[in-house]
């Protein structure tokens, strides 16, 4: 119970969880249970988790609501999901504003419900209005009054059901807009009144195609497009050379198009949870390219335009099917952190040993039997996770990367080990779990193993090590 009440506090905190249900901007995706016995039991569990009045400190109590909680969400006990869109609670919101408030004061206001067919008065009596968030409406525009109000930055449309697409009047000082509500036939058919925007969020609208237009937005430098349908089958990204970020994680794309060398400016670029194969060798043209993320995707090898990325200071090529890493490798002068676990990876080339800017290194989960042997140049590597592999032994010049302060050789084939293994100045996490070690060995780990904990180091070892209550 400890383990799985620690699990959901993990889980409560991580990214995906954050998107999925307890998200900022007020969507939630919630269950359709098949009978109306089990949809009431999540209403009622949900109603006491959200109650601020019970005590974290409980966690018999906490871990028993949890437990039933996950219960009711099993295969066999719903049909799917369903999205909700709900007010920011954070917010002030539209209904409890009246002439006694101080609307200077109100500087994030929420607006629900589809009476609102356009925006009441009341709204621009906030003259110091920040963030405004629409949810559940059903407004045809959103006004040029608006942009009197200097100060709002920030507008989010939640679930704006129209017959006819929302308009976009002029507006000079909203910088960051939010769509979301599954209608694609909702959506502007042109941004370019908003003039001073920066970042567009159209998450979960089913989108189809690649937004058309959004080229003429010379100041927008962040684009929004997870959980769509996206193919870029057609080829069909414009030139657009103000862009600079991308993220089309979750969508259908297969193949990453040619015309991906229209966004010439981009530096962060990603891909996760799509089904790619095959990457047009016209990406290694985007030549500021700092951050790729291609996590959980079909490839086999790194295709040669990636190859081609010498501004990369980051990639993540996680659950891939990926072999080998080839000597092409050399072009990644910039890189710092390479994520390229849970692949297939049976061979390194020597070459990676240049990547001198190289500080993290993600290699478990693989198939590899042995590391080059110039490893050890890797001088600036602070993390290395080499876990889960076939190592059949360590090599001497991995004692030369002095930064190391975080190394997992866990679950190898690894006897023995390097006399001047245990030279890492700065390390403060060493994870050796599960290999078979030489009787000789075994004796030594358990002395160095206290030695390590008496400077402060994490140690995970295998069980004969009875000092080791990690």
């Amino acid at each position: 119970m400890k383990a799985y009440f620690s699990f959901v506090l993990v889980c409560l905190s991580t990214p995906c969880f954050s998107q999925k249900v307890i998200e900022f901007i007020g969507v939630q995706e919630e269950p359709i249970f098949k009978s109306k016995e089990d949809s009431v039991s999540y209403a009622s569990l949900q109603s006491i988790l959200s109650n601020s009045s019970i005590d974290s400190r409980d966690p018999k109590k906490l871990d028993g609501l949890f437990l039933q909680r996950m219960r009711l969400m099993s295969p066999n006990k719903i049909t799917g999901f369903r999205k909700i869109y709900r007010a920011n609670l954070d917010f002030f919101q539209y209904e409890n504003l009246s002439d006694h408030t101080d609307f200077a004061e109100v500087k994030e206001l929420s607006l629900s419900g589809k009476k609102y067919k356009k925006l009441p008065r009341e709204v621009f009596k906030c003259k110091n209005l920040e963030v405004l968030q629409l949810v559940n409406t059903s407004l045809s525009r959103l006004p040029r009054k608006i942009n009197r109000q200097s100060s709002l930055k920030t507008i989010i449309v939640l679930n704006n059901k129209t017959s006819k697409p929302i308009k976009l009047k002029k507006n000079s000082h909203v910088e960051t807009l939010v769509i979301r509500g599954e209608q694609p036939e909702n959506l502007p058919l042109s941004y370019k009144n908003f003039i001073s925007l920066v970042k567009l969020d159209l998450s979960n609208n089913l989108i189809t195609k690649f937004p058309d237009g959004i080229n003429r937005n010379k100041k927008l430098k962040e684009l929004i497009l997870i959980n769509n349908s996206i193919t870029l089958m057609d080829n069909e990204i414009k030139p657009n050379p103000y862009l600079e970020k991308l993220d089309l994680l979750k969508n259908e794309i297969s193949k990453v198009p040619s015309s991906i060398e229209n966004l010439s400016h981009l530096k962060t670029l990603k891909f996760n949870f799509n089904s790619i194969h095959e990457i047009a060798p016209e990406i290694g043209k985007l030549v500021k390219l700092e951050n790729l993320s291609l996590y959980n995707n079909q490839l086999t090898a790194i295709p040669d335009g990636v190859y081609q990325l010498k501004s990369l200071k980051q990639i993540d090529l996680y659950y891939n099917q990926i072999e080998k890493l080839d000597s092409e490798v050399t072009n990644w002068k910039n890189l710092e952190i390479l994520y390229l676990a849970f692949n297939k990876v049976f061979t390194l080339s020597d070459s990676l040993s240049q990547l001198k800017n190289l500080q993290e290194l993600y290699l478990h989960n693989n198939r590899l039997s042995s590391l080059p042997e110039n490893f050890g140049a890797l001088e600036n590597l602070k993390v290395l996770r080499i876990n889960n592999n076939n190592l059949l032994y360590v090599p001497p010049l991995l004692s030369k990367l002095i930064h190391l302060e975080n190394l997992d050789i866990s679950k190898n084939q690894i006897q023995s080990l390097p006399p001047d293994f245990f030279n890492f100045q700065h390390l403060k996490m060493l994870a050796m779990v599960a290999n078979p070690w030489d009787s000789e060995t075994k004796e030594m780990l358990t002395e160095k193993a206290k030695e390590l904990r008496a400077k402060d180091v994490v140690v995970h070892l295998n069980s004969f090590d009875e000092a080791n209550d990690d």
